[in-house]
């Protein structure tokens, strides 16, 4: 029953450590928290012995969050880095997800800035890959879809609808050799009625 009774903060592991300001016994302003698997540390404010204000979550895998907790949650802005893949993202989070407006860098090359919902690329965006081809316009769940302008590293552009990644719906190439097609596309290719 004791143990059941004593605040969050006084429960912590005999190995869990925690070095900082505290008000009734929990964490309360600065600190720096190490827990015990060793995969996480926390440097930063607490509030009632939550993680509230700006900090930084360190990861053992040489990754990290520094921005905005709230109650205990990534929320708000912030800066996250992947360790293992080297990918890193400066925007807005919700609950430790991407959500909202920012910037997505992977190690490969390729950028992402615009919206994201739930940790997907979801809404307007402008996506540049590594080969220099860059795509503005709308996304749904990670691929392009609605209204956009690819244009390609080899000069051409289309300019349409897209769905689930694909050129679909009416658009407009434009080849760097001066070929124009402007028509229907389904699947990626050109299909139905269009003029060349």
């Amino acid at each position: 029953i004791h143990e059941i009774m004593r605040p969050a903060a006084a429960r912590q592991k005999a190995s869990d450590k925690y070095v900082g300001e505290q008000k009734k016994q929990l964490r309360h302003g600065y600190g720096v928290y190490t827990y015990e698997n060793k995969f996480f540390r926390y440097e930063g404010q607490w509030e009632n012995g939550l993680k509230h204000g700006h900090g930084k979550l360190l990861l053992s895998d040489r990754g990290y969050y520094e921005g905005t907790f709230v109650r205990g949650e990534i929320e708000g802005h912030g800066y996250r880095v992947f360790g293992v893949s080297g990918s890193s993202y400066s925007g807005q989070f919700c609950r430790g997800e991407l959500h909202g407006q920012g910037l997505f860098r992977t190690a490969g090359g390729e950028q992402y800035e615009g919206s994201w919902v739930h940790g997907k690329k979801e809404g307007s965006g402008i996506l540049t890959e590594p080969d220099g081809s860059v795509y503005e316009g709308e996304f749904h769940d990670n691929r392009r879809h609605g209204e956009g302008v690819q244009i390609y590293s080899n000069g051409d552009q289309y300019d349409g609808d897209w769905v689930l990644g694909k050129r679909h719906g009416h658009g407009m190439l434009r080849c760097a050799n001066g070929t124009i097609y402007d028509g229907q596309w389904r699947g990626g290719v050109y299909h139905g009625e269009g003029s060349i």
